[in-house]
């Protein structure tokens, strides 16, 4: 009953142990999304806010030059044709969107190392570093228009991308801000998180290996108490089936008339009436060694003392266990001739 007891409590241990890891492994996967949204969010953000405020750069810019070209009617007349509003209220475009056409009219082009120096100004505001990359792109077809990664194509694998913010109101061109190694820049903000959740992994990880070796332990020591009673059982064995060989031979009235056997025979079996009491002591210090601590006290003892009792305690098991027997012989030759054989001379 109590190993079954046991059993349980492990069981049970082991399972809540495994379902704690299994829910550390759920919180950080959820802890991880939602820092992702909240970075892209801020990317997001900080990218609209960069464009927006380079379109404001473009627009000044225009505004100067239309103050310096005031008697150009070409440029004027196309300014006028650009902000009608009118037709962007047919067309139901955003205000930005309507001034990003009108500066691409004006030949005021988009500037991506613009925008890339004001998205790290706007994006090291929010505490957040990593490698970006901008991208002038369609977003009909995908394709890259410009770039200021290093590679042309504007395309990264594992990349995090931002929302695509249109500049055309024809819809043929956007800005996009791509994040290498998200990964990367997720955990350096999870920094704390993942420091807890390593500690607890580790506090886990211990606790499941005490477990374990506390069975293994448990196992071990159930098995070293079945060898000590083995033992035990052998040990106190010996000395009883030694003092009953003894009485056996003192029993018998031959022994009499040898007295200097007799009382060998006496002294073994008081020999190892001593060994089961020594059998006992060792048995009530075990008992006694669970609550209290034994000092050892180490000494020398001589081999010579230890093996003479232990030969002449077999030689009288020998005696006892081999049966004497004695074979005689017919003094009568085996060939005994039948005839005498003489030569003829």
């Amino acid at each position: 009953m109590k190993g079954n007891h046991n059993t349980y409590i492990k069981t049970l241990t082991i399972t809540a142990i495994i379902l704690i890891m299994i829910l550390q492994g759920i919180w950080l996967y959820y802890a991880y999304s939602i820092h992702r949204e909240q970075l892209l969010a801020h990317v997001n953000e900080s990218f609209k806010i960069s464009v927006d405020i380079e379109m404001l750069i473009r627009e000044n810019a225009s505004k100067n030059l239309f103050l310096t070209k005031k008697d150009d009617t070409n440029v004027s007349e196309r300014g006028v044709g650009i902000i009608d509003t009118d037709s962007i209220s047919a067309l139901g475009t955003s205000v930005s969107l309507m001034f990003q056409e009108y500066l691409f009219q004006n030949q005021f082009y988009i500037s991506l190392p613009d925008v890339d120096s004001l998205f790290h100004s706007e994006i090291n505001k929010q505490h957040i570093e990593g490698e970006f990359i901008i991208n002038r792109l369609n977003p009909i077809t995908g394709e890259v228009l410009e770039t200021t990664g290093k590679n042309e194509t504007g395309t990264l694998k594992g990349a995090m991308a931002s929302i695509i913010i249109p500049i055309r109101m024809d819809g043929s061109e956007g800005m996009q801000v791509l994040l290498v190694s998200p990964y990367r820049t997720i955990f350096r903000q999870m920094t704390f998180i993942l420091i807890l959740s390593l500690l607890l992994v580790i506090f886990v990880g211990y606790a499941m290996f005490y477990q374990l070796r506390s069975v293994i332990k448990e196992k071990h020591l159930r098995q070293l108490q079945t060898d000590f009673s083995n033992a035990l059982i052998h040990d106190m064995n010996t000395p009883l089936q030694t003092i009953a060989q003894v009485n056996a031979l003192l029993k018998d009235d031959r022994i009499s008339h040898h007295p200097e056997k007799r009382n060998t025979y006496i002294h073994l079996a008081q020999q190892q009436i001593l060994n089961l009491q020594a059998i006992i002591d060792r048995i009530l210090t075990i008992a006694r060694a669970e609550n209290t601590r034994l000092e050892v006290n180490l000494t020398l003892l001589s081999a010579k003392e230890i093996i003479l009792p232990l030969v002449e305690k077999f030689q009288v098991q020998a005696k006892n266990k081999l049966p004497s027997r004695r074979t005689s012989y017919p003094k009568t030759s085996f060939f005994k001739p039948t005839a005498h054989y003489s030569p003829t001379p």
